[in-house]
Order: structure tokens, then sequence, then C-alpha cells
């Protein structure tokens, strides 16, 4: 059997995976980004605590960022505050292993596309501290030309991020302009109580602009929701499709799959097995 080392660096947490060519998580570590250390040697340091008598053939490195893949250079973190950062020969020096980095929600959609390998059209929107997107088209990640594909997040509407608008930070945001302080603005898409369901409704009426956008352009046959917010998605699924209709044609909607992540957390460390072990 084969073994992959599978890192998920997101802009809170840091997951990190043996995962077996089965696509199977063998051993799993988790621990809060420290960013008074470097990210590589932060790394190294959780690998040391699951490393044993696996053999690893390299390693794949989820970002919540876009990367330049023709200098193999992180162009940018945002939420990590980072730009223009050489993680792959930093990486290298540490590990002496094959190292592949990619945008975490790319990996993550391989991850949940491995169940639905049906779908022709499969794009992956993950909805967390901030937004982001993968389309799997035909059974191969779509890649554009030089990794900024499928930046969701940085779409504008009305002059403003659609990732400033709708994702979890952005609506615990307006749950505080309305008075409404809850450490997890989950809270708000559960709740019944009327105030808690005004702000998200209108959360609702942005992000409804944003999907019905993306669906305008690659006109998937499913789109699965992940991340920490999107996992909810069968709290908002039927007013957000009430407002897909109004924005799209009839058939478009009615013939379009919307789910949660089966995987969740641990979508991308599937999906990085994945990547390696993709004809197993």
């Amino acid at each position: 059997m084969k073994y992959v080392l599978v890192v998920d660096l997101g802009a809170t947490n840091l997951r990190l995976a043996i995962v077996n060519d089965r696509h199977e998580i063998v051993k799993k570590v988790k621990c809060g980004v420290d960013r008074n250390k470097d990210i590589a040697f932060n790394i190294y340091s959780e690998y040391q605590k699951i490393d044993g008598e696996y053999f690893i053939e390299g390693i794949v490195v989820a970002v919540a960022g876009s990367i330049n893949f023709k200098d193999n250079i992180i162009r940018d973190l945002p939420n990590l505050k980072i730009k223009d950062y050489d993680l792959y020969n930093a990486l290298y020096k540490l590990f002496k292993k094959d190292i592949t980095i990619i945008n975490d929600a790319s990996l993550a959609a391989l991850g949940e596309y491995s169940l639905h390998k049906e779908e022709e059209v499969f794009e992956y929107i993950t909805i967390s501290s901030g937004i982001g997107g993968a389309l799997v088209y035909k059974g191969k990640l779509f890649e554009g030309n030089n990794g900024f594909e499928q930046e969701i997040g940085r779409i504008e509407i009305n002059g403003e991020l659609f990732e400033n608008l709708c994702s979890g930070n952005a609506l615990k945001n307006r749950l505080l302009k309305e008075n409404i302080d809850e450490e997890y603005p989950s809270t708000a898409l559960i709740s019944l109580k009327e105030n808690y369901q005004k702000v998200v409704n209108e959360w609702l009426d942005d992000l409804s602009i944003g999907i019905a956008s993306i669906i305008k352009i690659i006109n998937p046959s499913m789109l699965v929701f992940g991340g920490g917010l999107g996992i909810y998605v069968d709290y908002f699924k039927k007013r957000l499709v009430d407002r897909l209709y109004k924005k799209l044609p009839f058939d478009i909607v009615n013939d379009l799959k919307i789910v949660k992540s089966k995987y969740q957390d641990d979508s991308a460390l599937i999906g990085g097995s994945y990547l390696i072990f993709q004809d197993n």
C-alpha cells in the first residue's frame, strides 16, 4: 500500500494526515496556525507527531489562496496576510520529498468528486472565513492559465467582493450590526428568531447573486457546499433555490443538485490522496 502526506493549511487551523492509496486516512493531527512560526517549520513540527511506520510517496499541501504555478510561488494567502511565499523550497529543504501545492478548494473538490464521479460538471463551493470554489469538468480538475481560476470569492457584487458580503466572517459582521453577538455565525442559520432570520435573508440575497453568476458561467450539474458555514446548506437551500429561480431559467435550477459536503473537514485530505492516486 502507498501513502501520501496531505496538509490542509487554513486561516485558523492546520491539518495533516497520512492517507493511503485507497483514499483512507490512517493518521491525522490538527492544531492552530502558529503565526509566529514559519509555515514550513510549523508543518514539519506537526508532521513529527504522526511520522512513524508509513513511508510517504510525497506531500500535497492545500492552501487558502492563489498560486503562481509557473514560478511555484504562493501568490497570496489573504487570511494569513502572506504574499509571494516560496513554500515549495522551504518544505523541500525539510522533507526532501516530491511536493505539490494546490488551492484548498481545488483539493476539497477532488475529495468530494470522488463520491460523485457520474457528474460531468461538478462545482465545489466553500464558505468559511472566506469563499472559494473549484470545478471538476468531465473527471478533470479545471486549471486556469496560472493558478487564478475559480477565485469566486473575489467576484464583485455592487462594488464589494463576494466573500466580503457572504463569507462566515461577513455574516458575523452583519449580525453584529444588528447587535447580535454570536461566536459562530452558523447559529443564525439554525435559529428561528425573527431578528436572526432578517439578517440571514439579506445575506441570502447577496449569496444568490454570486451563486447565480457562477451558474451562468459553468452551468454545473451539481453544487457541493463545504466549509464551516457551507455545510449548513440544508438550513438555507430552499430559500437560496427560490432566489435562483428568479435569476435563472427554470430548467437550469430544476436540474441542479445542491448538496452538502460528505467529508466536511476531511475533504481536502481525501482529495490529496485522490490527486496522487487517482487511478486507484
